[in-house]
């Protein structure tokens, strides 16, 4: 959370009522590790009202900042990889037209 937390809002869970562009942050089953280095697979979804081109946007930034975070340390641990699993794509969100949403998968392993 702390490598996104420049480009604005970042959650763990969703509130009962988007009223503006947030990150939500979400771990995912298939991590792992060996004693040193630690691994994550990390959903990103972005989240923005009435606003496609900013949410786009919003998740872009988010997916930069987050491969531009290996070799720095976020609250006393070290990034040592980021990869892709899929890029940011647009996803409708429960039958809400002004809710726009981008999803992205990311690995990531960290060290203390």
């Amino acid at each position: 959370m702390a490598i996104l937390a420049p480009e604005g809002e970042v959650r763990v869970a969703r509130p009962d009522e988007i009223t503006g562009p947030f990150n939500l942050v979400t771990g995912l089953p298939g991590g792992g590790g060996d004693r040193i280095t630690a691994s994550f697979r990390v959903e990103v979804q972005s989240y923005a009202v009435n606003d496609y081109n900013g949410c786009r946007d919003l998740a872009k930034r988010s997916e930069q900042r987050i491969l531009a975070a290996v070799g720095q340390e976020f609250a006393g641990v070290c990034v040592d990889e980021a990869r892709i699993e899929s890029h940011p794509s647009f996803a409708s969100y429960a039958n809400t037209p002004d809710i726009k949403r981008f999803i992205a998968v990311y690995r990531l392993a960290f060290r203390r």
